[in-house]
């Protein structure tokens, strides 16, 4: 059984908004600006927005 949502796509979508940037958390998360894209991109399908 999926969860309802990753717990760690979350994590990343609220770095991304705490740091204000996609280049500052994809820094401090230790991703690259694309992956972080990808991240918030799957969140918002699994959210249906």
């Amino acid at each position: 059984m999926k969860p309802l949502l990753d717990v760690l796509l979350i994590l990343d979508a609220l770095e991304l908004e705490k740091e204000g940037s996609f280049a500052a958390a994809s820094a401090k998360l230790f991703k690259t600006p694309s992956a972080l894209s990808y991240t918030v991109h799957k969140l918002e399908n699994d959210l249906n927005i």
